[in-house]
């Protein structure tokens, strides 16, 4: 997730997804492009984007995986053999779901949520997209056993304009 959001251009938005959780949309170049990531986006690929998302594990609001998605699609995140799964132990954060500015719809709830408002940055500088990770390693055996994962990263391909 950090080398995506270090290579992105920018935030295109934080969205529910039609699953029940949060789609984060990143705005990315392909190869041929200024700024185009090997890493990222593999050579041939024209998706001009990476979204991250959430999706519960069956109808929970406490449990959730996370995938990765080559694209721009919100409602392909997650779905079918596009999506790349990263990690099913997501839980809430101790403080609970944030909230984020970046939404295009107002949402139902937060729940599902991993990317709270990013703060300001400095003049000139780069602006950030902020991650709120709970991992809970056995959520049904050790629920309180967790660690939480919370930086604010750079997007290093974006204009410096906060």
């Amino acid at each position: 997730m950090r080398l995506d959001i270090h290579c992105a251009g920018g935030v295109t938005s934080v969205d529910q997804n039609a699953a029940g959780g949060y789609t984060l949309t990143l705005t990315e170049n392909h190869a041929g492009q200024e700024g185009w990531c090997p890493g990222v986006i593999p050579a041939g690929d024209v998706s001009s984007g990476v979204q991250w998302c959430t999706v519960p594990v069956g109808a929970s609001t406490t449990r959730f995986i996370l995938y990765r998605y080559l694209g721009l699609d919100p409602n392909d995140c997650g779905s079918g053999s596009s999506s790349t799964f990263q990690v099913d132990f997501i839980a809430p954060p101790p403080a609970g779901w944030p909230t984020s500015s970046l939404v295009t719809t107002p949402p139902t709830s937060w729940i599902g949520n991993l990317w709270p408002d990013p703060t300001a940055c400095p003049s000139g500088g780069l602006p950030t997209v902020a991650t709120d990770v709970n991992v809970a390693m056995d959520p049904v055996s050790h629920p309180a056993e967790r660690y939480e994962l919370k930086d604010q990263i750079a997007l290093r391909n974006a204009n410096r304009s906060c």
